[in-house]
């Protein structure tokens, strides 16, 4: 009888591990601020991920010359971009590789650094790819590539973000 129990124990945790990695993914979801952000495109391929597409955003590649910021260090390794509501979408209002500086108040994200160059900070959010149902790649690739998509995202108090779907113009 006791190694029944041990081995109900064992499942039991296994199975918790499991259900926490993909509650984790979706509290997001449930406790996160939701944004809508204007989409850019970018063109990639990849014949091993299936239906996806790529997003680019306003704030991937940043012009410290024409956004409020405060970077400690010429080349962090992350930054934190604080957003304000301007009309029907969510603009970023301020940068800084320090998560002190950033106003609570707004929702933010937190992004890593992939490139320094000439005052100009490029970065990823975790919010770059979203799958697609098959065979919808290419149309949405070029609405994108029209400016008519819009990507609704939620973010968490921590700056983590995760798309919850797609809007069209």
């Amino acid at each position: 009888m006791k190694r029944y129990i041990k081995l109900y124990i064992i499942l039991a945790i296994q199975i918790l591990i499991i259900i926490s990695m993909v509650a984790s993914s979706y509290l997001i979801f449930l406790t996160g601020e939701r944004v809508f952000l204007e989409v850019e495109p970018v063109d990639p391929r990849s014949l091993f991920r299936g239906d996806y597409v790529r997003l680019g955003y306003n704030f991937s590649q940043i012009d410290l010359n024409s956004v409020n910021h405060k970077l400690d260090s010429d080349y962090p390794s992350h930054i934190f971009i604080s957003f304000k509501k301007t009309g029907d979408y969510w603009q970023p209002s301020f940068i800084s590789d320090s998560i002190e500086a950033i106003n609570n108040n707004h929702p933010f994200l937190k992004g890593k650094v992939t490139s320094v160059y000439d005052n100009q900070i490029w970065a990823e959010f975790g919010i770059e790819t979203y799958f697609v149902p098959e065979g919808q790649g290419k149309d949405i690739e070029k609405k994108i590539s029209e400016r008519k998509v819009i990507a609704e995202v939620y973010i968490n108090k921590k700056g983590i973000a995760r798309i919850k779907q797609l809007h069209f113009k």
